[in-house]
């Protein structure tokens, strides 16, 4: 888990060690909420929360039914400005998704300690348009903000892959229905699978049209390749075709390398073929199971 400081500057740390690192597959699937058009699709989403740290997003001084989230621009950070998304925030330390009204599911090495439960907020509706508005500062009704009350359980073991985090909110979320889990079997190779989330700390994208290139029936994570950065660590992972989440996005490969033009230097998005590169590894939705 990373402060928003550190995602920050993350961004400048997740550049070409090796050209081999990438955040895309194939085409950059990432929609902004009001790109999308698949009533499902809008309706998982909206069940994603951005875990935002309380320095960023704060109370307005006079009028406390509002809350500001400021942060530096996705350009600022030395990414080219001519890329998607430049101009838009990078607030967002992590995401999650609810599974109940008051349960919240993330990666473990989000939430590790009572101390990330009391410095971040859950926030609703992080997104471009609607009102928001494309800059260093956006505005929140306080009623898509939520504190974390507690943590019910949280895992991030390196030796074995396994890493989530489940939370109790502050109070119920009323207003938009949790997502569905898979309780039986699992996900197959070649499945396709998309991730609702926050990538690079950005507000709500939807990567559509990942693929499942490696069940990985041993381990407690399963591979695949899906567009996803700095940021996704905690989205939900959902089987396009059942809509039951298969998963949480917890690792990758390296986001960004460095593409010089005109004698100048900045960050594009590293792009991978379909079939090459490591791919992104998400914790199986059914190791949660048993603490819920």
């Amino acid at each position: 888990m990373k402060s928003s400081l550190l995602l920050f500057l993350s961004i400048f740390s997740l550049i070409a060690q090796a050209d081999f690192n990438k955040g895309v597959y194939g085409e950059d699937n990432r929609l902004d909420f009001i790109e999308l058009t698949n009533s499902q699709h809008i309706n998982w989403s909206l069940s994603t929360a951005a875990m935002i740290s309380k320095f960023t997003a704060r109370e307005e001084y006079d009028n406390p039914e509002v809350y500001r989230i400021r942060s530096k621009m996705l350009s600022q950070g030395g990414v080219c400005e001519y890329e998607r998304f430049a101009r838009q925030l990078t607030a967002a330390d992590c995401s999650g998704f609810i599974i109940n009204e008051d349960t919240l599911v993330t990666a473990g090495h989000c939430i590790r300690h009572e101390q990330d439960c009391k410095d971040f907020y859950w926030i609703f509706d992080y997104r471009s348009g609607d009102g928001y508005q494309i800059g260093r500062t956006l505005k929140v009704s306080s009623s898509k903000v939520y504190s974390c009350k507690s943590i019910v359980k949280s895992v991030n073991n390196p030796k074995t892959g396994l890493d989530f985090a489940i939370i109790k909110l502050d109070r119920p979320v009323l207003d938009r229905e949790p997502l569905k889990l898979r309780k039986k079997g699992h996900i197959q190779q070649g499945e396709k699978v998309l991730v609702a989330g926050y990538p690079s700390g950005l507000p709500l994208k939807v990567a559509t049209d990942g693929t499942v290139r490696d069940e990985n029936s041993s381990q407690p994570y399963f591979i695949a390749t899906t567009d996803s950065f700095v940021g996704n660590s905690g989205s939900a992972v959902i089987n396009e075709e059942t809509g039951l989440v298969e998963g949480i996005l917890v690792r990758g490969d390296e986001d960004y390398v460095y593409r010089k033009e005109k004698g100048k230097r900045c960050l594009v998005p590293a792009v991978c073929a379909e079939d090459e590169c490591d791919g992104e590894e998400i914790t199986k939705i059914s190791e949660l199971l048993k603490y819920l």
